[in-house]
């Protein structure tokens, strides 16, 4: 199966490391999405993170024993 270069849209077996045409070390933007994906994936667990630590203050009034 032959997929095209995001760089300069030559076709390439899907199983190709590089592109033969443009030299593109990521040919598909495998990389990328991987980079995007663990920063989405750190974001969401910052986000649950920092509510989880919202409640705790909230929850057990952590603010008035720093008072």
């Amino acid at each position: 199966m032959l997929v095209e270069c995001v760089e300069c849209g030559k076709e390439l077996s899907k199983s190709a490391d590089t592109c033969s045409n443009c030299h593109s070390s990521d040919p598909f933007e495998i990389k990328k999405r991987k980079e995007r994906y663990s920063r989405i994936f750190g974001a969401i667990i910052f986000t649950i993170g920092l509510a989880g630590f919202i409640y705790y203050v909230n929850e057990f009034g952590l603010l008035n024993y720093i008072r």
